[in-house]
């Protein structure tokens, strides 16, 4: 076995808790910013109803504390995974900025996205994943 230098052991039997006690502390983090955070199993999602600008401000902020959390944990962020999304009812718009970042890297923002096997999009239309 290789010496393991951050994270939690990949496979291994106490990995999952291990994980669930690093994130716990993430959860706290972003909700004293009044931002929402749900893990599972690696997946850490974190999410916000956007009403003004300042709730722009303020997810931008969780992301900053996510990114700057993961740092001090040796739990480097995939910013190549990370995505962003606007689940919308019907088309309404909020004078936020258009991107979040992370490290000054913009989070791609898409309409659609695979989790945990349901294909979700940003309109909320489940027809997608019926189709597959």
């Amino acid at each position: 076995p290789r010496p393991l230098l951050s994270g939690v052991p990949q496979g291994g039997v106490l990995s999952p808790i291990l994980f669930s006690i690093y994130v716990h502390e993430l959860a706290s983090l972003v909700a004293s910013c009044g931002v929402e955070c749900v893990c599972f199993a690696d997946d850490i999602k974190i999410y916000k109803q956007i009403t003004t600008p300042e709730d722009c401000n303020i997810l931008q902020r969780a992301l900053d504390l996510t990114a700057s959390w993961s740092k001090d944990w040796c739990l480097p962020l995939s910013k190549e995974k990370t995505k962003f999304m606007r689940f919308h009812i019907r088309s309404t718009s909020t004078s936020c900025a258009p991107s979040y970042y992370i490290d000054g890297k913009t989070i791609e923002k898409v309409d659609k996205v695979m989790d945990l096997g349901f294909l979700m999009k940003s309109d909320l239309n489940c027809d997608s994943h019926c189709e597959k």
